[in-house]
């Protein structure tokens, strides 16, 4: 047998051993159903390990298929109806209860306190927080009190609460004036659009002042009015370039006249704020002191009219004015003294007032 025979056999073997686990493919009539499972209704392969097999087949065959389904969809939706009614059942019932407690004779409002007022009464917190007395405490909204409370221009931090069963306690903290800004600005300038309040005054034509009320922490709070504190220091010759906004660093005017400021508020300052009348800036040679008459001592005769400090060491310069004061109390030499100027602390001016000599 020639070679070429011999490789076609052995070929029709190895086709024949290969496939011979394979049958002839069964007519339509007598393929077998495909099985397949059922789990909520829902079709999955054979795979799964399911409890009840079933063969696939036309399901208008089970109509009792389609009444579990329809069943079970009817289940679904009036567990859901039940759940939204109990719910609504329950805010009806929180509602109710609420009313009940806000219209309660049992929590009147009967012992109200304020503390941290000394400018405003305490007829001017409630009103500003509008809390009266015999309200409901549950009705009052103690954020919207305290917004209410913080809006007011005098008043700084405010905090509300309630003491259950009939106490409310107010608790405010006051900014603290230090003095009355004179801010001055071109007359063609807008500021903030207010109404006039009697406190702007025209210069030349071309130059316009406002009157804002600065606290001790340089913080501008609010504008002058004609019922505010009429003794505080009044600063002059600053602009709006010094005011001291968010974003932008204080000018080296408004530093100096703050710190002039803070020391005269200090214990046993040789110039106390009270004896301060006038704050004048100039932006080249720095602050000028006009004091208040008799500001001196009772037991020192004479007067001081104003002292120049300049700009920087502020501490020394009050040091270098009470040793001076002390030298002319002992010399008795203290009449009327029209100026003393400290801006070189190396070379102290004094200038007796006119007329004196």
């Amino acid at each position: 047998m020639s070679n070429w025979k011999q490789k076609l056999k052995l070929s029709d073997s190895r086709k024949t051993r290969k496939n011979y686990h394979r049958k002839k493919p069964l007519d339509k009539e007598e393929r077998p159903e495909k099985i397949v499972f059922f789990r909520n209704s829902i079709l999955h392969p054979a795979y799964y390990n399911l409890d009840i097999p079933v063969s696939v087949q036309n399901f208008d065959r089970f109509p009792e298929r389609r009444h579990i389904d329809i069943v079970r969809y009817l289940t679904v939706s009036l567990k859901i109806l039940g759940a939204a009614a109990a719910a609504a059942a329950f805010s009806l019932l929180f509602v109710f209860v609420f009313d009940f407690l806000i219209q309660s004779e049992y929590f009147r409002a009967e012992q109200i306190t304020v503390k941290g007022n000394n400018r405003l009464s305490e007829s001017e917190v409630l009103e500003q927080a509008q809390i009266n007395m015999g309200m409901n405490i549950l009705s009052i909204n103690l954020a919207k009190a305290g917004k209410l409370l913080m809006s007011h221009p005098w008043i700084a931090d405010a905090e509300v609460r309630r003491e259950l069963p009939s106490g409310i306690h107010i608790r405010i903290t006051e900014h603290k004036p230090a003095a009355v800004l004179n801010i001055s600005y071109p007359c063609s300038a807008i500021l903030v659009p207010k109404p006039r309040l009697g406190n702007e005054k025209l210069g030349n034509g071309k130059e316009c002042v406002r009157r804002f009320i600065v606290n001790i922490h340089g913080e501008i709070f609010k504008e002058w009015e004609e019922s505010d504190p009429d003794d505080l220091p009044a600063v002059y010759g600053l602009g709006i370039a010094d005011i001291n906004v968010s974003g932008r660093p204080r000018s080296l005017p408004f530093d100096a006249v703050m710190e002039v400021l803070n020391i005269g508020r200090q214990a046993g300052s040789i110039i106390p704020t009270g004896a301060i009348n006038r704050i004048q800036v100039d932006r080249e040679m720095g602050c000028t002191i006009y004091t208040a008459e008799g500001w001196l001592n009772s037991d020192t005769p004479g007067q001081i009219n104003s002292v120049r400090l300049g700009y920087k060491d502020y501490a020394a310069k009050y040091r270098k004015l009470e040793i001076l004061l002390s030298y002319l109390k002992e010399k008795q030499n203290i009449i009327n003294i029209d100026s003393i100027d400290l801006n070189n602390l190396n070379r102290v001016v004094v200038n007796e007032a006119r007329g004196q000599g």
